[in-house]
C-alpha cells in the first residue's frame, strides 16, 4: 500500500468508526424502541383480553345462578313441594332451560334424603328425562350437604372439578361446575335442592376462542395453584387425579405465582414470559357461598366464603415469543442498517480520497512555489545590477549583494 493509500485508508477509518458507532447507537435505540412499543401494545391486549374474558366468566356464573333462583322458586316445583305432584311442569321446566342455554349437563331435583327425583340430562343438543330406575342417591356427596345447610335464597357453587359417576371419574373428563340452592315449604322445612351441572367445557370453549390466533396461552387456576386449564391437558386437574399432585403453577412458575396469588389483577414479567391476570371470584358477597374439597369422595373440609373462593385467570406471552418478537425486530433493523453502512462507507471512501488528493495537490504546490521562490531568490542575488524591492510606502524591503556592493549598504 502506497503513501496516499495508506493516508486515505487512516482518513477514512477516522472518520468511519465513530461514524458506525453513532448509527449503531442509534438503531439500536431505534431498534429497542420498536420493541418497547410492541412489548406495550401487547400488554395493553392482554390487560384488555384478560379483562373481557373474566368479565364474560362472572356473568356466565350469574347467569346460571339467576336459572337457579328461577327454578326454585318456579310455581311447578312450589306445587310439588306442596302437593308432590305436577312433576310434568317441573320436567318441562328444565328441559326447556337445558336446551335453550347448552351448557347445562345436568338439571336436577333431590329430595331432602339426597335421592334424584327429577333428574334431566342434556347430550348433543337435547335434553332427555331420566326414568326414576337410574336415579341416585348423592347423600353422601358434599354438594348436597354444603347445599342442605344453606338457609333460603342462598346459592352454594361448588369448586371447579370433574364429574364423578358411580363413585368414579367420568371419562372422557368432564369438568363440572355445580350450583346448588336448598327449597322449602310453605311452613319453612327443608325440602330438598335444586341442582344445575354447569360444563366447564362451555368456559374452556369461550377461553379457546377468544385466544384463537394469539401469541399468548390462557390459563385457569383454583386458590390452591392446580391447573383448571393449563399449558398442557397433562397438567391439569391435579388435585384429583392421581400422580398430577405436583403439577401447579406454583411449582412450575414460582415466581409469576407469587405476584398472581398476592394482586387482585395485574402484570409481571419473569424469566418464563410475560403474565396478566386477573381474579375471578364465583361467590356473590352476602348471597352465596362455597366449600372446597380435595377429596371429591368426601365431605368438604371448610366453609369458604366470598373472598376465599376465587380462580385466576392468566394469560401467559413466553419468553420464546418475546426472543421471537425481539429477533424479528433485530431482523428488520439489520438490513436497513447494513445499506445505511454501506452507503456511509463508500460516501467517506470517496470523501477520504478527495481530502488526501487535495491535500497531495496543496503541498506539491507549495513544493513548487517554493521552489520557484528558491530559484528567483538565486537570479537576485547573483544578478550583477542592483536590485532593489519597496513597499508602496518606499520602505527598501530587500536587495541583493549587487545593491551592497555598489551602495555600500549591509542587508539586515
Amino acid at each position: 500500500m502506497d503513501i496516499e493509500k495508506r493516508a486515505v485508508f487512516k482518513l477514512f477509518l477516522f472518520i468511519f468508526l465513530p461514524s458506525l458507532m453513532l448509527l449503531a447507537s442509534v438503531m439500536a435505540a431505534f431498534a429497542f424502541s420498536q420493541f418497547n412499543t410492541e412489548i406495550h401494545k401487547i400488554r395493553n391486549e392482554e390487560t384488555s383480553l384478560i379483562r373481557v374474558q373474566a368479565g364474560a366468566i362472572r356473568n356466565e356464573l350469574d347467569m346460571v345462578t339467576g336459572d337457579l333462583l328461577f327454578l326454585s322458586k318456579h310455581n311447578c316445583l312450589l306445587q310439588v313441594l306442596k302437593e308432590d305432584d305436577g312433576m310434568e311442569g317441573v320436567v318441562r321446566n328444565f328441559k326447556l332451560l337445558a336446551e335453550i342455554r347448552g351448557c347445562y349437563d345436568q338439571i336436577r331435583y333431590l329430595d331432602q334424603s339426597g335421592l334424584e327425583k327429577i333428574r334431566v340430562n342434556y347430550d348433543n343438543g337435547r335434553a332427555e328425562q331420566i326414568p326414576e330406575k337410574s336415579h341416585q342417591l348423592k347423600s353422601n356427596r358434599y354438594y348436597f350437604k354444603d347445599t342442605m345447610s344453606l338457609g333460603p335464597d342462598k346459592v352454594y357453587v361448588s369448586p371447579f372439578d370433574l364429574n364423578i359417576e358411580k363413585g368414579r371419574l367420568e371419562s372422557p373428563f368432564k369438568p363440572m361446575i355445580r350450583f346448588g340452592t336448598p327449597v322449602f315449604d310453605n311452613a319453612g322445612r327443608p325440602k330438598g335442592i335444586v341442582l344445575i351441572n354447569y360444563l366447564g367445557k362451555s368456559l374452556f370453549t369461550h377461553l379457546k376462542r377468544m385466544t384463537k390466533d394469539k401469541y399468548n396461552h390462557i390459563m385457569l387456576a383454583n386458590r390452591d395453584g392446580y391447573w383448571l386449564k393449563g399449558l398442557s391437558s397433562e397438567d391439569e386437574w391435579g388435585f384429583m387425579i392421581q400422580g398430577r399432585q405436583s403439577k401447579t403453577m406454583e411449582n412450575r412458575f414460582p415466581e409469576a405465582w407469587a405476584a398472581v396469588l398476592n394482586s387482585e389483577a395485574g402484570q409481571v414479567s419473569t424469566p418464563a414470559g410475560w403474565f396478566t391476570f386477573d381474579t375471578i371470584r364465583p361467590l356473590g358477597r352476602g348471597q352465596t357461598t362455597a366449600t372446597g374439597s380435595s377429596d371429591p369422595h368426601g365431605s368438604s373440609r371448610t366453609r369458604l366464603g366470598p373472598d376465599d373462593y376465587f380462580w385466576k385467570l392468566i394469560s401467559v406471552v413466553p419468553e420464546s415469543k418475546l426472543a421471537g418478537m425481539r429477533q424479528a425486530i433485530f431482523r428488520r433493523t439489520l438490513f436497513p442498517f447494513v445499506i445505511i453502512t454501506l452507503l456511509a462507507a463508500a460516501g467517506i471512501w470517496q470523501l477520504s480520497r478527495s481530502v488526501i488528493s487535495r491535500k497531495q495537490a496543496w503541498q506539491t504546490l507549495e513544493t513548487k512555489v517554493a521552489e520557484r521562490t528558491l530559484h528567483l531568490q538565486t537570479i537576485l542575488q547573483n544578478a550583477a545590477s542592483a536590485i532593489i524591492s519597496t513597499d508602496s510606502n518606499g520602505k527598501i524591503r530587500s536587495f541583493n549583494r549587487a545593491s551592497e556592493t555598489i551602495f555600500g549598504w549591509q542587508a539586515e
